[in-house]
């Protein structure tokens, strides 16, 4: 016999619950007994996904040095570039919108003083 939480179970049980026959269950003791429970399947927040949907930053980079590179094809390379950029954010942005409690959440913008 072993002691999991508590709980005296047989080497039996305890070798099914680490040996690989949880599978990923949750040990839970609950009224004196072990019980194994799926556990709750993880939900990305919007900010995870759009992190993960986000073109790379560098395009951006790479664009506005193009946009003051002097030379006027990568002046217009690098408005494309930009222009893409900004869509694809956008696209992101409508793919996965921030919950409206967020919105109310967050604390209100800092306004500039024009002094």
């Amino acid at each position: 016999m072993k002691t999991l939480l508590g709980i005296e179970v047989s080497d039996d049980y305890f070798d099914e619950l680490f040996c690989g026959q949880a599978q990923g269950k949750t040990i839970v003791a609950r009224n004196g007994q072990l019980v194994l429970e799926e556990p709750e399947p993880y939900v990305p927040s919007y900010q995870e996904l759009r992190r993960e949907h986000y073109p790379d930053f560098r395009e951006y980079l790479d664009a506005q040095v193009k946009l003051n590179s002097e030379t006027p094809e990568l002046i217009a390379a690098g408005q494309q570039q930009l222009d893409k950029y900004y869509q694809d954010c956008l696209l992101v942005k409508q793919q996965y919108p921030k919950p409206a409690e967020s919105a109310a959440e967050e604390p209100p913008a800092e306004k500039e003083s024009a002094e």
